[in-house]
């Protein structure tokens, strides 16, 4: 066995009535469970074989957290079975690529960017089905991802660094959706829900994370032109050392 998932005493729909549950026990429901964690790690990761999908859930799953009832009443820890895991840390890339030790991690906090980072804002308007739509931001050595829920997010990047944006929509009208990425303050990117004819893959959009390189300079207007004699003093040819004298007055 490779992983257990809840089995026993479940509830769940039935199929009485539309607000009908019921409670079930067996392994149909534990491979519900299952089936539902291979899913969101596909809405996360698209490109995702099923092998691979397979790998990240042995993985990441806890082990010693399954317990036998011997027939003496004792409890044995099963270290031979593994639960499974689908909790948050499932949409970091490091975790997912198994390179932490297989056990449940625990979410971690937010991190403050330092002086030398910038953020990198991330704002999706979506078609209404915000559990389509994936995103992916990779740079020379790391990849991160996310989901469209909450419709603002951030990253962090040090400063320079070139990254790959792309967006994916698994149910194929990605279209529909439209997002912007920020720079710092600055806006990078936009694009418009219904701007592009893309499907299932954005187009790959490569972008810094300098804010400088996105910043819109706006040169301050020229002074308001100086008047001598109620004619603008730019007005008289340059060969003439003082402006003409006031004309009399009708």
């Amino acid at each position: 066995v490779d992983v257990i998932a809840p089995g026993a005493a479940i509830a769940g729909a039935s199929a009485v009535s539309d607000s009908a549950t019921t409670v079930m026990t067996s392994s149909s429901v534990a491979i519900g469970f299952v089936a539902g964690a291979a899913a969101q790690l596909r809405a996360l990761y698209p490109h995702t074989t099923p092998a691979q999908v397979k790998h990240i859930l042995t993985c990441m799953a806890t082990t010693g957290a399954v317990r036998e009832a011997r027939p003496h009443g004792e409890v044995h820890s099963r270290t031979d079975y593994a639960l499974l895991y689908a909790g948050a840390p499932m949409v970091d890339a490091t975790y997912a690529a198994c390179e932490n030790p297989s056990s449940a991690p625990a979410a971690r906090s937010k991190r403050v960017p330092t002086a030398g980072e910038e953020t990198i804002t991330l704002t999706f308007q979506t078609d209404g089905y915000t559990d389509e739509l994936s995103w992916s931001i990779i740079t020379s050595g790391t990849v991160l991802t996310g989901g469209a829920f909450p419709s603002v997010q951030s990253v962090s990047l040090s400063k320079g660094t070139t990254f790959k944006l792309q967006v994916f929509d698994i149910y194929g009208d990605g279209s529909a959706n439209g997002f912007a990425i920020r720079v710092g303050a600055e806006q990078a990117l936009e694009v418009p829900a219904g701007s592009t004819s893309w499907d299932y893959e954005s187009p790959v959009y490569t972008l810094t994370a300098d804010a400088q390189l996105y910043r819109i300079y706006h040169p301050s207007p020229p002074p308001s032109p100086a008047f001598i004699n109620g004619v603008a003093a730019q007005c008289f040819p340059p060969e003439l050392e003082s402006p003409p004298p006031t004309p009399p007055s009708p």
